[in-house]
């Protein structure tokens, strides 16, 4: 069944590759890619399209910026990677207010209420946001900036990721621990 999934998804990576090919990115763009489609998919959920974000304000010198959506828009996904160390230093204080966070969410859950999630050792920090509409839609939100030393030979030096992952069943704590474990064994 992983093996018919991840065959599925083969046109989709290959067409990407060419894309990033042309973007300018790393030569091992189309590995990289797979490997983010791995991470999106540990939340339990399918890639469903993938988009290049504009690198302006405080992605202006990222590498690569990307958003995926997940299950047709039960989740989103958004990553940026920096090759040099010039990752903003404002960008981890912007992301974890709370303006930022109903700015970027609302889209996903109409009425809700939002909890605070204490950081993470791993980097994770974020709100889980409980939906009072009739599906009672939960979402776990979160963000993580990671300093990706042992992938300096990839040419990526810092890492950010944010999450959002909605479900009207059952939503494990640990979605957003889980993407940011896959993402630093993918590195």
């Amino acid at each position: 069944m992983l093996v018919l999934h991840h065959l599925l998804l083969l046109p989709l990576i290959l067409a990407l590759s060419t894309c990033v090919t042309s973007n300018e990115f790393p030569a091992e763009s189309d590995v990289v890619y797979q490997e983010q489609f791995n991470i999106a998919e540990a939340s339990g959920m399918s890639v469903t399209s993938v988009r290049d974000l504009p690198r302006d304000g405080f992605f202006e010198t990222a590498a690569a910026h990307y958003n995926w959506e997940l299950d047709g828009g039960k989740g989103q996904v958004r990553i940026a990677y920096w090759a040099t160390d010039d990752m903003p230093s404002g960008l981890k204080k912007f992301i974890h207010t709370r303006p930022a966070f109903e700015e970027r969410w609302r889209p996903l859950v109409s009425d809700y209420t939002i909890v605070g999630k204490p950081g993470h050792p791993n980097g994770a920090e974020g709100f889980v946001a409980f939906g009072k509409d009739k599906e009672q839609n939960r979402c776990a939100v979160g963000t993580a900036i990671l300093k990706l030393d042992n992938a300096k030979s990839k040419g990526y030096r810092d890492s950010f990721v944010e999450a959002a992952i909605c479900s009207s069943g059952t939503l494990l704590p640990n979605t957003m621990d889980n993407l940011i474990w896959y993402l630093r064994k993918a590195r």
